[in-house]
């Protein structure tokens, strides 16, 4: 049997992070390039800011990074809905106890999918600034 688990963000994903506007210095891990056309895995935050280290995050460092409790004002019938986030096999979703929720599952991969929620928190002003670059 083998097992191909992905362990970080990838190249790519670690790059829709940091366009979305997350810090670097969040992550957990790092892809290092040590040869022209090898990369390897380094299970510490990058070292350095050249083109030779791509910080990458890690699944529980991206869990971790989420809030754990967003409130949302429903327009009808004017209440307030505290939501949590659920995780299941590749999809997270942010539900409340009567069942309502938003759902992150249109790709394959729970990485892309947590992006998608981080992105949409980053939108509706639930993430959580620290993690965030410093506005220049």
């Amino acid at each position: 049997m083998e097992f191909n688990t992905q362990i970080c963000t990838n190249k790519e994903q670690s790059k829709r992070l940091i366009d979305l506007g997350l810090n670097p210095n969040t992550s957990d891990m790092h892809h290092y390039r040590w040869w022209e056309g090898c990369w390897d895995i380094q299970n510490c935050p990058p070292r350095g800011s050249d083109s030779c280290f791509i910080p990458a995050w890690s699944l529980h460092r991206l869990i971790s990074m989420l809030p754990d409790e967003i409130e949302w004002m429903l327009v009808m019938p004017s209440r307030i809905s505290y939501y949590h986030p659920v995780f299941y096999k590749d999809k997270i979703e942010y539900t409340d106890m009567e069942g309502w929720k938003h759902v992150f599952s249109d790709k394959d991969n729970i990485y892309d999918n947590i992006i998608d929620c981080i992105k949409w928190l980053i939108k509706k002003n639930y993430f959580n600034k620290e993690y965030l670059k410093k506005e220049e």
